[in-house]
């Protein structure tokens, strides 16, 4: 959206507010209604596709908030930077424009900065963190947390929303806490339709795992910062705008795969789900170019988008070198237009993940591959793809202090009959 001048942007931007307001409202109002435990399922279902499309619509206007602010900061600084030109021969206006500086730089978010952006850069890289608090700390903010650059929260959500190695082939929902799904019966299997219900939709609570992206972590998971400590801090920070959103959704794939640390929760309850209604198991002890066939035959007729997900070990060790009754390979090796191979096997998808065992490695009963259609799995972030607001490590307080780099949000529920089969290393012959 072009402006031609601040008061323009600053007009559009009040606008935007309102309207965000006014959907924010009715998103609270159906949120309430859709957990209404007196109506039906499928009032509720219609109330959470309407509350999806209103949640975009109220995205969608805050990215135009968001410009118009941008906008009315350019504008406005170019207008005074103008205006100093002037100042140079009518001095007599000097003090009235620096008043009127003063002003708004009260107004204006730190965090919006360059400034701001180079010495978070510092703290990521160094650990110090008295220059962030003190830039903070100048805007009369003494007790705030440490705040991320607007920037690298947005490029963060934008990497989330394009889909991680798993996060691409589940469903996804943005619903708080409680989601409903209607569990999808196997047409060859009636008995077990009864057992649960008929097709009626079935509220379930889902399970969250939370991603902790402190300082630490980022230090951490991008293990090469090293090598950017003689560099200048804008080198480093551009690198870092560039690398750690995808660090990022690679630790949020991990999460969905193996819930959080100390979890057992599998693949979300695809490796430690005991019932077979959902889950098949197929117990081999010698890998073939059978096995694949088998294990799709044992999944539902349902399941359509199958994919087999295994150690890369597993595949190129014990795979690759097979061949089928015909003495062609098993596998295939197409290339993605960005020049990255994409492997299949039997005409289906082949995604590799150092979270699973290598087949050689596996101990007797340990799943060490599953194959299956993750359309099966309904993903939820409670919280959308922006990181979450948390507590302040330094003043534990919870509201209005802090827009900190904290946690995203992720549960997941295997939602099919019959989609996934978990296959385990068979005891010795």
């Amino acid at each position: 959206m072009k402006f031609k001048h601040w008061k323009e942007a600053e007009n559009r931007s009040s606008e935007f507010k309102l309207k965000i307001e006014s959907i924010n409202g009715e998103i609270e109002t159906m949120e309430s209604e859709a957990r209404d435990e007196n109506i039906d399922v499928e009032k509720r279902g219609v109330i959470i596709e309407t509350l999806q499309a209103k949640v975009e619509s109220r995205n969608e206007l805050q990215r135009a908030y968001d410009d118009a602010i941008t906008a009315y900061d350019e504008l406005k600084a170019e207008e005074e930077r103008q205006i100093g030109l002037l100042n140079n021969v009518c001095t007599n206006r000097i003090k009235e424009r620096v008043e009127i500086r003063d002003e708004r730089d009260k107004r204006a978010d730190i965090v919006e900065t360059r400034q701001y952006e180079l010495a978070y850069a510092h703290y990521i890289r160094s650990g110090d963190d008295l220059e962030v608090r003190n830039l903070i700390n100048s805007q009369d903010r003494p007790n705030a947390g440490i705040f991320v650059p607007k920037t690298l929260v947005a490029r963060i959500e934008d990497e989330l929303m394009s889909g991680g190695m798993i996060m691409s082939l589940c469903d996804n929902v943005s619903v708080k806490g409680i989601t409903e799904y209607p569990v999808v019966d196997s047409k060859t299997d009636p008995e077990q339709h009864n057992e649960l219900g008929g097709l009626e939709k079935t509220q379930k609570e889902i399970a969250f795992s939370s991603v902790d992206m402190e300082a630490q972590f980022i230090a951490e998971t991008l293990t090469t910062t090293k090598k950017f400590e003689t560099d200048s801090l804008e080198v480093f920070w551009e690198w870092l705008m560039r690398e750690l959103p995808d660090a990022v959704k690679r630790v949020v794939d991990r999460h969905i795969l193996f819930g959080g640390q100390g979890s057992n929760d599998g693949i979300h309850g695809i490796l430690t789900n005991t019932n077979d209604r959902f889950v098949a198991t197929l117990a081999v002890h010698v890998l073939n170019f059978n096995t694949a066939n088998v294990a799709r035959a044992m999944l539902s007729d349902t399941a359509s988008n199958v994919t087999f997900l295994m150690h890369p070990s597993t595949f190129f060790n014990s795979y690759m070198g097979l061949t089928g009754a015909d003495g062609h390979p098993i596998f295939q090796i197409m290339t993605q237009n960005i020049g990255q191979p994409v492997y299949s096997m039997g005409g289906y998808n082949v995604l590799t993940t150092d979270k699973l065992p290598a087949y050689e490695a596996a101990a007797p009963g340990q799943a060490y591959m599953v194959a299956g259609d993750f359309r099966a799995m309904l993903l939820n972030f409670p919280d959308g793809m922006s990181p979450k607001i948390t507590r302040d490590p330094y003043t534990q307080m919870k509201k209005n202090l802090i827009d900190y780099l904290s946690e995203i949000y992720v549960g997941g529920n295997i939602t099919r009959l019959g989609c996934f089969v978990k296959l385990t290393k068979g005891p010795l012959a």
